[in-house]
């Protein structure tokens, strides 16, 4: 029988035990803490904390685990296994209760085979185990292997505290990083909401403005045709010189409102950044030194090639404008995977040296008339159009700069996987009217009307005008057998001209059509698509723009 001191210095190491499996939520220093004071005090030669694994990643635990690991053991040297697995006798035998082994006795296949240690192996509340050596004759008796027990239960329920509070830090963190992303997107939804309203009202803007400058420019076009003094040739010149750059502005700004393009085709974009980049070189920039680094080959995107190789422009243009004092401009392609879908993407990236964006200048980026230049040297559109253009392609476009270190425009396009085929292009086929004959006209603003009708006129057309579409229907039934074609205007009130269309089709079906406007809304052109048309004339537009849309549309009847 042990003497009272023996006894009250038992007591005192489980105490010391106990406080030592219960000071700290991290798991690694609560197991560190414990075995080494369960060794010191207990004076064994190798404690081991083995832990089921399905435990140690916080998963839902099985009846029987797969394997067992050593999360920590002490003295490290004396390592023999780092995995056991759950099928192990030694396993289900320390399921049921305590147990210790005489020296010499083998249990489990992890062990050296000349064992010279008493061992002993407690249940770690279904957890794990642990495993003990200790230099002694005799394996450990029913009452010490009781007190263990008893504070090593104390560990288990420890254990099971750590893995509680990280499975409950997991929790939060993943929760944090869902808000955070719930944040983000409603950002961007903002963003895109904001800047969705912004479109409309320029594209509203846009098409009024367009109205106009096709009744200066068509009339001063007019005008020209039969002007002979030279002086009067002279100031129309300068007139229509003034309102393409006018009509040029507003194009600009229908490019940020628009969200789809006419006649897309399969372009190879290495051909179109090379095409860009030719333009760039007719226009020296001292000090700039532009690098090409593209690895596309004949990768294709679907898109408009003129709009894309404006694109390129636009971001290059602000590029250069970014290094006043000269720099790096480098213009890059890459075939890549869309970051959440996984979808191919051609990635174009337009990198300068250049002064670089605060975070809130890069915010508004993107923003029509928004720009950090001089009054007067700049128009704030310029990369308002490029957004537009890849929003159009059904790409993104995103910003990544910091003051004074540059920066990077990333745009991402999807890729096309049919071979790049362009699709024939009827737009040199010129106005080439054999027998012109009778053309239905419809336009609800009455300046644009008036001209257009000249133009038609001029053309070789006997012209039949209305200021919407009812009109136009009556016209077309009293006359239905004589037309020829019908150029319509898509933005009305009352009957739009994607409705006109829709009812004179159903009196003439094979009637071949041109749609003009000064901006057609995206729905709009997606009516339009239905309905086969895929081109629209675009406000304003010269005499040669309107006969060659007419040219195409009689050629494909």
């Amino acid at each position: 029988m042990d003497s009272p001191d023996q006894t009250f210095a038992d007591i005192c190491v489980l105490y010391e035990l106990a406080l030592a499996s219960g000071s700290s939520l991290d798991l690694r220093e609560t197991c560190r803490g414990f075995v080494s004071t369960l060794a010191a005090r207990k004076g064994f030669s190798y404690v081991a904390v083995w832990l089921r694994d399905d435990a140690l990643t916080l998963t839902e635990l099985d009846a029987v685990p797969e394997t067992l690991t050593l999360f920590h053991a002490a003295p490290r040297s004396k390592i023999h296994a780092r995995r056991i697995s759950g099928a192990d006798p030694l396993w289900r035998r320390v399921c049921a209760g305590p147990f210790s082994l005489a020296p010499d006795s083998h249990e489990h296949e992890h062990e050296p085979r000349a064992p010279t240690n008493t061992r002993a192996f407690f249940p770690l509340c279904g957890l794990g185990m642990l495993e003990v050596h200790g230099h002694r004759d005799l394996p450990l008796g029913p009452v010490e292997l009781a007190q263990l027990d008893t504070v090593i239960r104390h560990f288990a329920a420890a254990i099971d505290r750590c893995l509680t509070h990280s499975h409950l830090v997991l929790e939060i963190a993943e929760r944090e990083r869902a808000e955070q992303e719930a944040r983000r997107m409603q950002a961007r939804l903002q963003e895109a909401r904001k800047l969705e309203a912004v479109s409309r009202l320029a594209g509203g803007i846009a098409h009024d403005f367009n109205n106009l400058l096709m009744s200066i420019l068509g009339t001063v076009e007019l005008m020209r045709l039969d002007a002979e003094d030279p002086a009067l040739q002279a100031d129309l010149d300068q007139i229509t010189t003034d309102g393409e750059r006018a009509a040029a502005l507003t194009k600009q700004l229908l490019t940020f409102a628009r969200t789809k393009q006419a006649r897309a085709e399969p372009v190879e974009l290495d051909a179109v950044v090379r095409e860009a980049v030719e333009l760039l070189r007719h226009r020296p920039d001292s000090g700039i030194e532009l690098v090409l680094d593209l690895e596309l080959d004949a990768r294709c995107v679907r898109g408009v090639p003129a709009s894309l190789r404006e694109l390129v422009l636009d971001l290059a243009f602000n590029a250069r404008d970014a290094m006043p004092e000269g720099g790096s401009l480098t213009i890059s392609t890459r075939a890549e995977a869309a970051p959440a879908s996984g979808e191919p993407q051609l990635v174009l990236r337009v990198s300068d040296t250049g002064e670089g964006m605060t975070p809130e200048v890069a915010e508004r980026a993107f923003e029509p008339f928004f720009t950090t230049k001089e009054l007067g040297k700049g128009s704030g559109l310029g990369l308002a159009a490029a957004y537009g253009v890849v929003r159009s392609h059904g790409g993104e476009i995103s910003t990544h700069s910091s003051p004074g270190l540059g920066t990077t425009f990333e745009v991402r396009l999807p890729e096309l996987a049919a071979p790049c085929k362009p699709e024939r292009d009827l737009a040199n086929l010129g106005p080439r009217f054999a027998a012109p004959g009778l053309v239905l006209l419809v336009d609800d603003s009455a300046g644009p009307r008036q001209v257009a009708s000249r133009l038609l006129s001029r053309l070789g057309f006997e012209v039949m005008a209305a200021p919407d579409g009812p009109t136009a229907l009556d016209l077309l039934r009293a006359r239905s057998d004589e037309l020829r074609g019908a150029v319509l205007d898509v933005r009305m009130p009352g009957m739009n001209g994607v409705e006109t269309l829709r009812r004179l089709r159903e009196l003439n079906p094979e009637l071949p059509v041109v749609m003009a406007s000064g901006y057609a809304d995206p729905e709009h052109l997606d009516e339009l698509a239905t309905l086969g048309v895929h081109d629209v004339l675009r406000k304003p537009y010269t005499l040669d723009e309107l006969g060659g849309a007419l040219a195409r549309v009689l050629a494909s009847a």
